[in-house]
């Protein structure tokens, strides 16, 4: 699989949502893998691009997710691109999520790598902590970002990235027509989960072969379906890493980073940097 590093421009988002997020589980053994990967020289530029996605004024007492634009520079209306960074949270939790939630944090440095490369992202936090069994509490409010990114460009694209929970709502959300790829990072895919690819959406799941929580043979497993339906599909392994990405978190970082550029270069043509 190519990687690619390109020191271009960087332009910077900043969002916040009133959303939710949580999940754990617990696993078994898993399949080891190989990496190859190649390190990304970063830029600065002082020109930034700044959007700023801030929550509704009533979005606290009302607990629902916005995603209100205010222009502090021009908005390029040509970047089509945009990659949704969702977290992960808990099996059964009604409790609302919160910014200082670990999940949340753990999910910044991707937002940062991703940015890095010259790519638009939206960070997304869920109303509630938990999956909650038929609910699927993250799904609606990952769903209504997702479809105010479609209302305002009608030619969006967007990458999918999740890790853990996050992981299953991407697959929960793979089917939709503006999906053009899903980077799953240690995703909670219990058996039986349906990652609904439609036809040329890219699929790359990385998962740490010691992780207790989550079941990289499930996720390995999904992959492989994937691959022998015809999908451009990818699994790779992290020798020794856990659930929580703290083994080698710059490795995880780059590897997410290089997927996002990959993906983008199949689907769109564009490259590291480039704004589309």
């Amino acid at each position: 699989m190519s990687r690619l590093s390109v020191s271009m421009p960087t332009p910077r988002f900043e969002c916040s949502f009133d959303s939710n997020w949580g999940h754990r589980q617990s696993s078994k053994s898993v399949p080891a893998g190989t990496l190859s990967v190649k390190r990304g020289r970063q830029s600065e530029d002082s020109s930034r691009e700044e959007i700023s996605l801030s929550p509704h004024p009533s979005g606290f007492r009302r607990r629902m997710p916005y995603m209100t634009l205010q222009h502090r520079t021009h908005y390029r209306e040509e970047q089509h691109l945009t990659v949704m960074v969702l977290p992960g949270g808990k099996v059964s939790s009604h409790r609302r999520s919160r910014f200082w939630h670990l999940s949340n944090l753990r999910m910044r440095p991707f937002s940062v790598a991703i940015r890095q490369r010259g790519f638009g992202v939206v960070a997304v936090r869920y109303r509630k902590r938990g999956w909650n069994g038929p609910e699927q509490s993250p799904v609606a409010d990952a769903r209504q970002i997702l479809d105010r990114i479609k209302a305002r460009n009608s030619d969006a694209q967007v990458i999918l990235l999740g890790h853990s929970m996050g992981g299953r709502v991407a697959a929960a959300l793979s089917g939709d027509a503006a999906v053009v790829g899903v980077i799953a990072l240690a995703p909670w895919w219990p058996s039986g989960t349906d990652v609904g690819l439609r036809q040329r959406c890219l699929l790359r799941v990385v998962h740490g072969t010691a992780d207790r929580w989550t079941d990289p043979d499930l996720s390995h497993a999904a992959v492989e379906r994937a691959r022998r339906s015809g999908f451009d599909a990818e699994w790779i392994g992290i020798d020794g890493a856990g659930h929580f990405m703290m083994r080698r978190p710059s490795l995880w970082h780059r590897l997410a980073a290089d997927a996002v550029a990959e993906i983008a270069e199949k689907t769109t043509g564009a490259k590291a940097g480039e704004r589309r």
